[in-house]
C-alpha cells in the first residue's frame, strides 16, 4: 500500500518520484545478480537477458502485490505465480533442481 501510495504521489513530488526510481533500480541491479547466478550455475539459460528477466520478477511480483491488496484471490494470484514461472528461461539442470526443491 506504501508503494501504491508513492507512485501516486510521485506525479506531483520530483523527490518521490526520484526515489521510487532509485529504490527499484536497486531491486531490479539485485535480481539481475540472482539471474547471473543462475546463468552461471547453469540453471537459467546463459543467453537470456538477465536485467530482461529481473524486470519480468519485479513487475510481475509489483502486480501481484498491487492485485493481492484489492482482493484478488490466493488461488489466482498463485496461478499467475506458476504461469509467470514457466516464463522462465530454465535448462534442463534448471528443471530438475526446480523439481528436486518441490
Amino acid at each position: 500500500m506504501a508503494m501504491k501510495f508513492a507512485v501516486e504521489l510521485a506525479s506531483e513530488d520530483e523527490a518521490v518520484a526520484s526515489r521510487i526510481k532509485q529504490d527499484l533500480g536497486l531491486l531490479q541491479r539485485a535480481l539481475s545478480s540472482c539471474v547471473e547466478a543462475a546463468q552461471r550455475a547453469g540453471h537459467l539459460d546463459p543467453a537470456a537477458s538477465a536485467s530482461g528477466i529481473a524486470d519480468l520478477i519485479v513487475t510481475i511480483s509489483r502486480g501481484l502485490d498491487v492485485v493481492s491488496q484489492a482482493g484478488g484471490a490466493q488461488a489466482r494470484m498463485e496461478a499467475v505465480a506458476e504461469q509467470a514461472f514457466a516464463l522462465l528461461p530454465l535448462t534442463a539442470a534448471g528443471r530438475r533442481a526446480v523439481a528436486a526443491a518441490v
